[in-house]
């Protein structure tokens, strides 16, 4: 998909066309089965419970939000603001580190507090995080990096607290497991889509801005604001999303006793 936003419908890009049709085809052969045997891997009619679907959807933004913090937020340290690799190294431990306490820290403190305000309230951290990240990419210095980055990482740490609890929804251990290797391999597809996009956008902005005239500095931190904003955006439609299907409602007629 990144290589195709270059070439587009070039005749010289059909192997691309090609790698990305299969994919698709094997994909949708793969769901189709599913639907159809009596004991699949993976039991799709289970996303017709909202409640769990919601739990599913907010993990994956939850896990793209921690790789692209890895990935991009690195290089927005190295290549925009050019700080040495054993500092960026560092800079990463205290988010890591704020999240784990979040995620076993605050299970006592929030056991009076209902599911959806806890989602509520990890959606609008991350929120929170993303949008500062997103508006003042341009003058952050590396400890301004990491405050914000343990920021985001407390809203996920929360974020995958209640996720597990959502998971448990399904009334067999059978449904139980299934949700949980779904919810993993949706993980890695949400991560890699989002961070397919935000490289993506990274790339054309840092070009779109270096071709006008604009330093090779500015330029770069035009195009990571530009990634930081989708993020933004995403972490928007999940708050949204938390308020919106808020009422635990089940679609599911099909759930396995």
């Amino acid at each position: 998909m990144v290589l195709l936003t270059k070439t587009g419908l070039a005749l010289a890009s059909w192997w691309r066309w090609f790698f990305l049709l299969s994919a698709l085809i094997c994909l949708a052969i793969y769901v189709r089965r599913e639907w159809q045997v009596k004991n699949p891997l993976i039991d799709f009619r289970g996303l017709l419970d909202v409640r769990y679907l919601r739990a599913v959807l907010l993990q994956g933004i939850g896990a793209a939000s921690f790789a692209s913090l890895l990935v991009i937020g690195v290089l927005y340290l190295r290549q925009g603001l050019h700080y040495a690799t054993w500092a960026i190294g560092v800079s990463l431990i205290p988010g890591i580190v704020v999240r784990l306490l979040v995620h076993h820290g605050t299970i006592p403190l929030l056991k009076n507090v209902s599911t959806i305000k806890r989602i509520r309230m990890a959606t609008g951290i991350m929120m929170l995080g993303w949008g500062c990240l997103t508006i003042f990419s341009t003058y952050l210095n590396l400890l301004l990096f990491v405050i914000l980055t343990m920021l985001i990482e407390a809203g996920h740490g929360l974020l995958i607290q209640v996720g597990k609890q959502l998971n448990q929804r399904p009334r067999s251990r059978r449904l139980i497991n299934m949700a949980d290797i779904f919810a993993g391999q949706f993980k890695l597809m949400a991560t890699s889509l989002i961070l397919t996009v935000l490289s993506v956008v990274l790339q054309n902005v840092t070009e779109s801005w270096s071709f006008s005239g604009l330093p090779g500095q500015l330029s770069s931190l035009a195009g990571y604001r530009a990634a930081f904003l989708v993020f933004f955006i995403i972490t928007i439609l999940s708050w949204l999303v938390t308020m919106i299907a808020g009422r635990n409602y089940n679609l599911s007629k099909h759930i396995v006793k």
